[in-house]
């Protein structure tokens, strides 16, 4: 079999201009004939060739197509290639046209007809090792990638908790003493500050997660993110013993207040008489709403929300303002104390009054309705100072209202007029009143027994 020898023929056509009146400059012709000048390129047709064959080296940029006739240039495709041969250029084209001795078509890279492709190996290979070259800078650059992206995302946080944050005007420090100063009561009142805290505290722990790995830009990235959060838990720190320093002065000035008020009540002078119910159990402790007591009901009033004002005002471990403290609380706790004693002394008062006013009306009922008999049972033998009865049916009733008398004497001891005048006047009608009842018994008796003794005498 003979070799087969390819040649390639360059052939210029010139073709006539266009019979357009204006010239068309370079800016002008279209995209497609740009690319054709500019990268000369030449286009192969494979065909039939009766004359000599030339071998002639592969062009490494021609292309291969199946061989067409055309009887003229308007027959050829609509495309800029051919635009430039038909002649709508002023320049001339030209046409790379390859042959081979069997007619058979050549495959671009192929420098004789069915002969094998060159292998892409190479290629393939050098592609090979310029993708592990850039596997091999990912993943150098993928950790500090990631790195970089984490410590950005910890300042976009910071930034946003800070915008989120407004700092309180005042916060409970009633969980904070001597022994354990600035610290935060678990209240509604400091959630915001806490969290905020917290959300800080976080963002600095999960901060020194993010390792640099030795990348001089990374660390310094690493320690002005470590600055923003520091300082910003420093702003916190020293907001917090301010906010202290404010609550401990209103506390010192709320209790020279309180005790400005206190020196006001203390002028007041307890009511001498007060109301209460009828039937009262409840040792005086509650008492009727009326005028009598308005000025007495007033000042409990005012005494119980002073108490009330005082246990509101914390002392935040302060020495000088827990015995400040300590001196308002005994005050108030004593007038109150006085109060309930005052009070306690009345009730016992109108339970006195209401006792010797009852005693005294009963005294009068039983002793208006005493029976004097024209005589009585007397013993035989018995002595001129004796006055002694017998236990008879005749005399029954007469030493019953002896007995009625006791009676009375004996409740009369049991009540106290707990110094008051009024009652003291009050226990001396009812003790007259038995008094006066017993002497005239005894002194009907004795009447009696003189007669007796008279009638029934030695002779």
């Amino acid at each position: 079999m003979s070799r087969a020898r390819s040649a390639t023929i360059s052939v210029v056509s010139h073709v006539p201009r266009s019979s357009s009146p204006t010239p068309t400059t370079r800016s002008q012709e279209p995209n497609g004939v740009k690319q054709l000048k500019d990268r000369h390129r030449r286009m192969t047709v494979c065909g039939a060739y009766d004359g000599p064959r030339f071998q002639s080296p592969p062009q490494p940029d021609t292309e291969s197509i199946k061989s067409t006739t055309f009887d003229s240039p308007e027959q050829c495709p609509s495309s800029p290639a051919w635009s430039f041969i038909s002649g709508t250029s002023s320049t001339s084209s030209v046409k790379s046209v390859q042959f081979s001795e069997s007619n058979d078509p050549m495959e671009p890279g192929q420098y004789a007809p069915n002969t094998p492709k060159p292998s892409p190996k190479p290629i393939l290979k050098h592609r090979e090792i310029n993708n592990a070259r850039l596997t091999s800078l990912f993943d150098v650059e993928a950790p500090l990638m990631a790195a970089r992206a984490a410590i950005d995302s910890v300042l976009h946080a910071l930034v946003a908790c800070l915008k989120e944050f407004k700092a309180p005007t005042k916060l409970d420090f009633s969980a904070t003493t001597e022994q354990q100063p600035l610290i935060l009561a678990d209240s509604i009142t400091n959630k915001p500050f806490t969290e905020h805290r917290c959300k800080l505290a976080g963002l600095r722990l999960k901060l020194t997660e993010i390792p640099t790995h030795g990348d001089e830009v990374l660390e310094e990235m690493h320690r002005a993110a470590t600055a923003a959060i520091d300082q910003a838990l420093k702003r916190m720190n020293e907001y917090q013993p301010k906010l202290l320093k404010m609550a401990v002065m209103e506390s010192r000035i709320a209790l020279d207040d309180l005790l400005d008020n206190l020196d006001d009540t203390f002028q007041l002078q307890f009511s001498s008489e007060l109301d209460f119910p009828a039937h009262s159990n409840k040792n005086g402790m509650v008492f009727l709403n009326t005028e009598n007591n308005k000025r007495f009901i007033d000042q409990l009033r005012k005494l119980d929300r002073l108490r009330v004002w005082l246990e509101g005002i914390l002392t935040y471990g302060n020495l000088e303002l827990e015995q400040k403290h300590d001196e308002a609380y005994t005050a108030v706790e004593d007038a109150i104390c006085d109060m309930k004693r005052h009070q306690h002394k009345l009730w016992k008062e109108s339970i006195a009054a209401k006792a010797l006013d009852k005693l005294l009306q009963s005294v009068n009922a039983h002793v208006s309705e005493f029976e004097y008999p024209s005589t009585l049972d007397f013993p035989a033998n018995a002595g001129n100072d004796e006055l002694s009865l017998l236990p008879t049916a005749k005399n029954q009733k007469f030493v019953n209202q002896f007995h009625v008398l006791q009676r009375f004497r004996d409740q009369l001891v049991k009540i106290e007029t707990q110094g008051n005048e009024q009652l003291e006047n009050k226990y001396k009608r009812v003790s007259s009143g038995i008094g006066v009842s017993l002497q005239k018994l005894k002194s009907h008796q004795r009447d009696l027994k003189d007669k007796h003794s008279k009638a029934y005498g030695p002779a």
